[in-house]
């Protein structure tokens, strides 16, 4: 097949972009990775009363059933019976394998955090604070590490976010772009509807 192992790059949408960040957090073949509106911080979201959306972007089924086993038929969802329910669902989502501990791993390597900044699942002050524990890691590298989040962007993906991406993927696992050397942060600036993190 001709694989290049040294230049295996990883991206995904939402739920395909924490994976894509988990997988390169756990996984040091992953030369690069970039992924869009999957970035988080779930305990963020849990400790400022902004889980609401995270949570009905599941199963309805899950947290119904917590309910019932937690509190009886009806009562009202909390942090609390959200915190158990991820805890169950996923152990280590609340800490090993939230966004402050995955980032700055997968960060050893060129990063690309693709976020969308009126996105109620993934707040933007919990994956700034994603970004900021990745930044203070020693050896950061901010030609490697590019972090954003468009402007008036709900929890969609856009052409432009995948246009960031692979832009990105390309500079770092093809050395150039369109032919020609470009660093991480121009790769903002075509888009204008973008906020650097």
């Amino acid at each position: 097949w001709g694989v290049d192992t040294t230049k295996i790059g990883i991206t995904g949408i939402s739920l395909g972009g924490m994976i894509g960040l988990l997988c390169s957090a756990a996984d040091e073949r992953i030369a690069a990775s970039a992924p869009m509106i999957g970035t988080q911080s779930f305990a963020y979201g849990l400790d400022n009363d902004k889980w609401q959306a995270r949570v009905n972007s599941l199963p309805g089924s899950v947290f119904a059933d917590a309910q019932r086993e937690l509190g009886g038929k009806g009562s009202a969802l909390t942090p609390e019976t959200v915190r158990r329910v991820y805890s169950a669902i996923s152990p280590g989502l609340l800490d090993d394998c939230d966004g402050e501990t995955t980032v700055p791993l997968a960060s050893t390597r060129p990063l690309a955090i693709i976020n969308a900044a009126d996105d109620p699942r993934n707040p933007l002050d919990g994956v700034r604070l994603c970004v900021e524990a990745a930044r203070s890691l020693p050896g950061y590298d901010a030609d490697t590490f590019l972090a954003c989040a468009q402007l008036g962007t709900p929890h969609t993906c856009t052409d432009a976010m995948q246009d960031v991406a692979m832009r990105f993927l390309d500079v770092h696992l093809k050395g150039d772009c369109d032919g020609a050397k470009e660093s991480p942060k121009r790769i903002l600036d075509v888009p204008t509807t973008f906020v650097s993190l």
